[in-house]
């Protein structure tokens, strides 16, 4: 796992900064938070979209280290999205390339934007996503993936770069 290649890295950090320096968050115009980026008509209109300090005041992008028992199921019931991801937390230097170690929920360096790198028609991808997370319009629950502990939201948000 030595030769990941940093691609897309500086456009992220870039924007990272830029983005801190106006006080603004990131807002994923290519995955927009909407019905659309779901997919799934019966959600259509039941969905609203958080971002994990809306959700938990204490929300972290990491508690600690990866655990495969740090992921639990979603509303749909996706296996397999369990699967790579409980896989993937078991080898922590492969974890660490898909889910860089760099995400911060914390004030001083919070711009609301995530990056992983995914294994995809064999080259290692680069994909940035907003942290907007979907959630039940009547009582705030995530949809999809969620961590068992409720101030981690890694497992959330690389289910969201998978999606997107």
């Amino acid at each position: 796992f030595q030769s990941l290649p940093p691609a897309g890295v500086e456009n992220y950090n870039s924007l990272a900064a830029s983005l801190k320096e106006e006080n603004l968050l990131f807002q994923d115009l290519d995955f927009p938070a909407n019905d659309k980026s779901i997919g799934i008509p019966e959600f259509r209109g039941r969905v609203k979209w958080k971002r994990p300090k809306e959700l938990n005041p204490d929300a972290e992008f990491f508690v600690k280290g990866p655990c495969q028992f740090d992921i639990k199921q979603g509303e749909l019931g996706e296996s397999w999205i369990l699967a790579v991801t409980s896989t993937i937390a078991t080898y922590p230097s492969l974890f660490y390339r898909v889910v860089p170690q760099d995400q911060s929920m914390l004030a001083d360096s919070y711009v609301g934007m995530c990056h992983f790198y995914l294994w995809q028609f064999g080259e290692w991808r680069h994909v940035t996503v907003d942290d907007r997370l979907p959630v039940r319009k009547s009582n705030d629950h995530l949809l999809f993936v969620q961590s068992a502990d409720k101030k981690q939201y890694w497992p959330s948000l690389l289910e969201k770069a998978f999606a997107k």
